[in-house]
């Protein structure tokens, strides 16, 4: 599996701070890039550390991923509560929803248990509960699709108690 999120922006904050606006989400480190030697990123390799101090980075997600049909719908009453732990370690910290069979696991920042789920099974989509960003691990990228305001809505009502404010995809 590539280095994906797990946690990610359009903003998930498995690559730490991040904020969200107009569309494009902005974070203080690329996207789920693996580290080179000295902890620099491969598109940041020929940039020194004070170079890239305090930069932002743009997130566009995928307008379409090959990988959509790999979502399956969630049954009604499918028992997710919002701060769900980990199933396989119990950790509440930046969880993730797959999206092919709805297990609740931590990212790869905390115990890397949904990013392990991932390769064991090939379930190519999962989405942050912390921000509802969509991680495509086979495209390597955050998606923003309609086929994911399904998951995304019913997250957030679980997560604010209502419907998500209309906003354009």
């Amino acid at each position: 599996p590539q280095a994906g999120p797990d946690s990610a922006p359009p903003p998930s904050s498995e690559n730490g701070p991040a904020h969200q606006g107009a569309g494009l989400a902005l974070s203080h480190a690329p996207p789920e890039e693996e580290e080179e030697e000295g902890g620099a990123t491969a598109a940041c390799a020929d940039q020194s550390d004070e170079e890239l101090e305090g930069a932002l980075f743009a997130v566009t997600p995928l307008p379409d991923c090959p990988h959509l049909g790999a979502v399956a719908a969630l049954p009604e009453g499918a028992g997710l509560q919002w701060g769900a732990p980990c199933r396989a370690c119990g950790s509440t910290r930046e969880n993730w929803l797959c999206l092919s069979c709805h297990q609740v696991l931590c990212g790869r920042y905390v115990g890397g248990h949904m990013l392990a789920h991932g390769g064991a099974t090939g379930h190519p989509l999962v989405l942050s509960l912390r921000d509802l960003s969509a991680w495509c691990y086979p495209c390597g990228g955050y998606v923003h699709h309609p086929v994911l305001l399904p998951a995304k809505t019913l997250i957030h009502r679980l997560k604010f108690g209502s419907d998500p404010p209309d906003a354009p995809l």
